[in-house]
């Protein structure tokens, strides 16, 4: 499923907390990291208390390590990087079913086969971030202002 990046800031992680993965793309790597850094606190609040970074150029398999300090939740973040391929058989499967998936790609086209396949499966969430307008700059202010309660 497509989603804009200023809808989602605007709105925030929780109305898609039931993606099983999120693709960010684009040029625009403040943004992505931006994005990723919202859904890994919003799924820190919600016991996703583990965070593996992977480097993996194909996604398609994962090893982890059992979690000793996490006797009753086996919740976690998975972040790829970069990956060249990405097995949506594989994401979509029960082996992530107490996971969440983010991958950051800013070398990614919008022709890809991983952007196509994650925009029209409903279950994953694309999200695209190339240059912020500065009509989104002033709504992300406006909501800020508003929000503290600052008068200038």
């Amino acid at each position: 499923m497509k989603i804009s990046p200023e809808n989602f800031i605007l709105n925030g992680a929780d109305s898609h907390s039931n993606a099983g993965a999120f693709l960010i793309s684009g040029n625009e790597d403040t943004l992505i990291k931006k994005i990723a850094n919202i859904l890994v606190s919003s799924f820190a609040k919600n016991g996703f208390n583990h965070i593996d970074k992977l480097e993996e150029k194909v996604v398609a398999h994962y090893k982890f390590e059992v979690l000793e300090d996490q006797l009753f939740s086996t919740k976690r973040i998975v972040i790829y990087n970069n990956p060249k391929e990405v097995d949506i058989d594989f994401l979509s499967s029960d082996f992530f079913k107490d996971s969440v998936v983010i991958i950051m790609h800013n070398k990614l086209n919008a022709s890809s086969k991983i952007k196509k396949d994650f925009d029209k499966n409903k279950r994953f969430v694309s999200i695209s971030c190339y240059q912020i307008s500065t009509e989104f700059k002033k709504k992300i202010y406006n909501k800020l202002m508003v929000g503290t309660q600052i008068k200038i």
